[in-house]
């Protein structure tokens, strides 16, 4: 399947809303993996330019560099951890893109075997291009309690 680097058309279908929610759960278990490389990130980011705002990095990740330094970092702290979606919200915006709104649970594990939970809320604005998943245009991580 080709991609290209315009967004699909803008009309809201069941295909789209589940290929949003495919990308959240992709992502979601990227970091369950636990492994350190990044690649399977920065394959979803949108090939236009991302922005990624957590709390974990004093400024926004913009490039290919910053999302694999940021994502080295993950192992380094936990050991295991587990991603449950608590809920997807996608509202389509006038631009063809999406905005998707996440809770996300978080139990795990830290490198010195002290157990944890995280609870999450996530920002997302999304980009169509075809492909395997939809991509990251930005995400913004808000964490409610850690």
């Amino acid at each position: 399947m080709s991609t290209t680097t315009e967004p699909l058309p803008t009309k809201s279908t069941a295909l789209t809303i589940n290929r949003i929610k495919s990308l959240v759960h992709h992502w979601m278990s990227i970091w369950d993996m636990n492994t350190g490389d990044a690649t399977p990130l920065i394959e979803v980011l949108s090939p236009e330019g991302f922005q990624i705002n957590a709390s974990t990095v004093p400024e926004p990740i913009t490039t290919v560099a910053g999302v694999r330094a940021w994502f080295a970092e993950f192992p380094k702290h936990v050991k295991i951890d587990n991603h449950n979606v608590e809920s997807i919200d996608i509202e389509e915006l006038p631009n063809g893109r999406y905005r998707v709104l996440t809770k996300i649970t978080c139990p795990g594990v830290t490198i010195d075997d002290k157990p944890f939970l995280v609870t999450s809320e996530h920002d997302w604005e999304v980009a169509d291009y075809g492909g395997l998943f939809p991509r990251i245009c930005t995400f913004t991580v808000h964490l409610t309690r850690h």
